[in-house]
């Protein structure tokens, strides 16, 4: 299982061609988690949803993680105590890209501060 079929799944008409209509996709987040896992050395992603209908809560959530190529690590996936949300970490960020990494490590300052720039002006950093 990947994180993302390789194309657009937001293709007009792609419902009613049967080569998309039978692979499973993420949609739009998924393709974005797709391109970081080819960006990255591995992907790891860490949730936990709300308590179950039954109330029944026992803390724990998941992680699993992906490889550059998008395809699920078998082995990382593991319950993992966690509060509820969902984390997604990038490591090793365009490892597989050198020319891209030793300009981004060139940049990191200026790169950090319009980054958080911009969560502040979304609100999605306080």
């Amino acid at each position: 299982t990947g994180v993302e079929i390789n194309g657009n799944a937001n293709d007009a008409g792609n419902d009613q061609d049967p080569t998309y209509a039978a692979a499973p996709t993420l949609g739009f987040r998924g393709e974005a988690l797709f391109c970081l896992a080819n960006l990255s050395r591995s992907l790891v992603v860490t949730t936990r949803c709300e308590s179950t209908n039954d109330g029944y809560d026992d803390g724990l959530g998941e992680q699993f993680a992906f490889n550059h190529e998008g395809l699920l690590i078998p082995e990382s996936v593991k319950p993992i105590p966690r509060s509820v949300g969902t984390t997604v970490t990038v490591k090793r960020l365009f490892e597989t890209l050198p020319v891209r990494r030793v300009d981004m490590q060139k940049r990191i300052k200026a790169q950090r501060m319009k980054l958080m720039k911009m969560m502040q002006g979304c609100e999605l950093f306080l």
